[in-house]
């Protein structure tokens, strides 16, 4: 694959590759699958209880069918279950409620790229209070974090939520090649 992006945002900072692999995980057809485990993963890597899937990070359990629309999908999947075994998986129109196609396995990625869960917040608001000055409870990032509420911008407090954090770079494998052009030599310093 090729990634073309502009030098300010490779180097914005990322959730390390770590917390990526220990919230991601795999669905697949005709395998025994555990719905408490499931939710217990899905409120894990920050994926939202709803009555009805509409929006990416979304799951809902209804006795034998479990809808989902995983973060980075186009469409939301449905799967049917035959007691604790996975009968089949479907994407469908969220709109119409529609099956669309079959598919054989599914890979769920975070819903945030924040850990939201109880002990993220709590290791974001000891780091908040460390960190920053001020009265943390009129911070309204401070009380939506409290609160469970990913809000907007919240990538900027990365620091708060891991020991450290990572860049794009540390995704790639190994021994990819990286292709300058132009000054980014003047756009890394410009960003900096």
């Amino acid at each position: 694959g090729v990634v073309v992006i502009a030098a300010s945002t490779a180097l914005q900072r990322l959730a390390p590759p770590s917390y990526l692999a220990a919230h991601t995980f795999f669905i697949r057809a005709r395998t025994r699958l555990n719905v408490e485990r499931l939710r217990e993963q899905f409120v894990t890597a920050g994926y939202s209880h709803v009555t009805q899937v509409v929006a990416p990070g979304e799951y809902c359990v209804r006795g034998g069918l479990i809808d989902l629309f995983p973060m980075g999908s186009q469409l939301p999947y449905r799967i049917d279950l035959a007691d604790d075994e996975v009968d089949s998986i479907r994407t469908f129109d969220p709109d119409s409620q529609r099956t669309l196609f079959k598919v054989n396995e599914l890979r769920l990625l975070p819903a945030r790229e924040v850990p939201i869960h109880e002990a993220g917040r709590n290791k974001f608001r000891s780091r908040y209070r460390e960190t920053i000055e001020g009265d943390a409870s009129k911070s309204q990032i401070y009380r939506d974090v409290s609160n469970g509420v990913p809000s907007a911008g919240i990538e900027y407090y990365l620091p708060l939520f891991f020991d450290e954090t990572s860049t794009l770079f540390d995704y790639l494998p190994k021994h990819s090649a990286v292709v300058l052009h132009r000054d980014c030599s003047g756009a890394i310093e410009s960003f900096w």
